[in-house]
């Protein structure tokens, strides 16, 4: 069995202006960023005589987290109409994406011992992954400013976007491999490999 677990935090992300010098970046917000990974695995061997069977079980789950400071591209809406100029924000936007994903696996297989002069391979494997993501926009005070010529359903307190992206699909196949030794110097090798993989994307803004 093998387990790895890892968490890493920025307080501020790693990029740079060059224009501005080296090691320099000018945000009005600091920009954390956070990454937590696990992943699980477990395998058991089985030998039965005639060959040896193998179960393989994966689990994976990642999260992430990370703030960008998107004032300067969001600051100045466009015009409600040619009557009514487009508002001005005065605080920071900041710009929140999450993502969590899951991803668990499976295979059994079985193979023949190493070394006659016909070998094999076979085996089943099958896969489901399950991703969300979520991003949004929001700026303190920005309710009260917005809410005065824009529509209300657009807008969930400070937060003037929002979006969910979600995934969740599953692969299953069959694979086999078969070697003949006719000669000392010559093996033929002929295998194939069968799946099936469904996906259901989905996005809501």
């Amino acid at each position: 069995m093998l387990s790895l677990y890892d968490k890493n935090h920025t307080p501020d992300f790693g990029y740079r202006y060059p224009q501005q010098g080296e090691f320099v970046r000018n945000t009005l917000v600091a920009e954390p960023v956070e990454y937590e990974l696990q992943l699980h695995s477990l395998r058991l061997d089985q030998d039965l005589g005639f060959a040896t069977l193998t179960a393989l079980v994966g689990y994976s789950e990642k999260e992430r987290r990370l703030v960008t400071d998107n004032t300067e591209f969001y600051r100045e809406f466009a015009p409600v109409d040619e009557n009514t100029p487009g508002e001005v924000l005065p605080n920071p936007i900041p710009y929140l994406d999450t993502g969590t994903s899951e991803n668990r696996s499976y295979e059994l297989r079985l193979a023949s011992p190493k070394g006659e002069k016909f070998d094999y391979l076979i085996g089943v494997m099958g896969t489901s992954t399950d991703k969300t993501f979520k991003d949004y926009l929001s700026s303190a005070g920005a309710f009260d400013i917005l809410s005065v010529n824009r529509d209300l359903a657009d807008l969930r307190g400070d937060t003037f976007y929002w979006g969910v992206g979600r995934t969740d699909g599953e692969e299953k196949a069959v694979f086999g491999e078969a070697n003949y030794r006719f000669a000392d110097r010559w093996t033929l090798t002929f295998g194939g490999r069968w799946y099936d993989e469904h996906w259901n994307p989905r996005l809501t803004s």
